[in-house]
C-alpha cells in the first residue's frame, strides 16, 4: 500500500506524521538525541500541521501498536527519512503511557530485543486435549481473529481445565475490558480460593500473524494491579495455532517483574475448522 502526501510516497499514512515529530525534534538539537519520546497530542498536532485527516480512525491509541506487530519490518515501522539516520519506532514504558505518550522514536542499537514471546516445544505433560464443544450451528461463522479465540476458550471452557483441571471453575468477566490506559483482550475470574483470581488475557491470533509482546502484559497488569488491590492477579497470554492455542501463565516474582510459570499447549479435538487455513502462527522452537 502506497500513500502519497504532498508528492512523497509513504508505506503508511502514519509515516509523515512521524517524518514530522522526529524533524521537529531534531531541528535544534545539537547531538541526535537517544530517543525522542512522543504524546498523542503530539500526533494529533502533527496530524493538523499536515493536514492529515483519518475519519475513518475514531481513535488514535493504536497508531504505535499497529506499527508495531511482529511481522512488521522496520519499513513498515517508520519512513526511509528516520530508519537512514538510524533510529526506529518503540514502545514507551508502561508509567509513560500513563503520563499521556504514545511510543518513542529510540536509535536502533539502543531498542529492548526480543520483546515478543517465542514459543516452543512443549513437553507432553503439558499437553491437554479439550473436546470441541463449540455448537454445531455456531462452527460455520467462526473466524480464524482474536474475537473467534476468546470465544472457543469460552465455549470449550479451555482456562478452567487447563488451569484447574476443574471445568466451570474459571468465568468470564466480559471482553474486551476497557481499562485505561489500555485495554485486555479478555478478563476471567476464578474464586475456587479467597479472595478470589483475576486473569487477563492478552489474546494473539492467526489472521494477523502477530505474537504477544511482553510489554503489552506487563502494560495490563500493571492497569489492573493499580485498580483492583485485593485480588490475586495471573497475567495470561493466549496464542492461537491449527491445534488449538498456547497459553503462557505469568506470576510477579518478589522483585516485581513478570515472569512465565507455566506453558501449555491445548489441542482442540476436532480441531476449529477456521482455523486450518492459516499455518502462520506457533509450534517454533525458541525461548518464553
Amino acid at each position: 500500500m502506497v500513500y502519497i502526501h504532498n508528492g512523497k510516497r509513504y508505506r503508511s499514512y502514519k509515516h509523515p506524521i512521524l517524518e514530522y515529530i522526529f524533524n521537529k525534534a531534531v531541528e535544534n538539537s545539537p547531538v541526535p538525541p537517544d530517543e525522542i519520546p512522543f504524546t498523542y497530542e503530539n500526533i494529533r498536532q502533527a496530524m493538523a500541521a499536515l493536514q492529515i485527516k483519518r475519519d475513518s480512525q475514531a481513535s488514535i491509541s493504536n497508531f504505535v501498536i499497529d506499527l508495531l506487530r511482529k511481522a512488521n519490518t522496520i519499513e513498515q515501522r517508520v519512513p526511509d527519512t528516520i530508519s537512514q539516520q538510524g533510529y526506529d519506532l518503540d514502545r514507551m514504558p508502561e508509567r509513560k503511557v500513563r503520563e499521556g505518550y504514545a511510543g518513542r522514536l529510540v536509535r536502533i542499537e539502543l531498542k529492548a530485543r526480543d520483546p515478543w514471546i517465542i514459543w516452543q516445544e512443549i513437553p507432553d505433560e503439558d499437553v491437554i486435549t479439550v473436546l470441541n464443544t463449540v455448537p454445531e450451528s455456531v462452527k460455520p461463522y467462526l473466524g480464524n481473529d482474536e474475537g473467534a479465540l476468546l470465544s472457543v476458550m469460552d465455549y470449550c471452557d479451555i482456562l478452567s481445565q487447563a488451569l484447574n483441571d476443574a471445568p466451570g471453575t474459571i468465568k468470564r468477566v466480559q471482553h474486551p475490558k476497557k481499562w485505561q490506559p489500555g485495554e485486555v483482550d479478555g478478563l476471567y475470574f476464578c474464586d475456587a480460593e479467597e479472595p478470589g483470581i483475576l486473569y487477563p488475557v492478552e489474546a494473539k491470533a492467526l489472521s494477523t500473524g502477530d505474537s504477544v509482546n511482553r510489554a503489552q502484559i506487563e502494560g495490563a497488569y500493571q492497569t489492573i494491579k493499580n485498580k483492583i488491590s485485593d485480588t490475586k492477579i495471573i497475567p495470561l497470554a493466549v496464542q492461537m495455532i491449527p491445534e488449538g492455542m498456547f497459553i503462557a501463565v505469568f506470576e510477579e516474582t518478589p522483585e516485581g517483574s513478570l515472569v512465565i510459570t507455566r506453558s501449555l499447549k491445548v489441542k482442540i479435538e476436532p480441531p476449529i475448522q477456521s482455523w486450518q487455513k492459516s499455518k502462520r502462527a506457533g509450534g517454533k522452537s525458541g525461548n518464553l
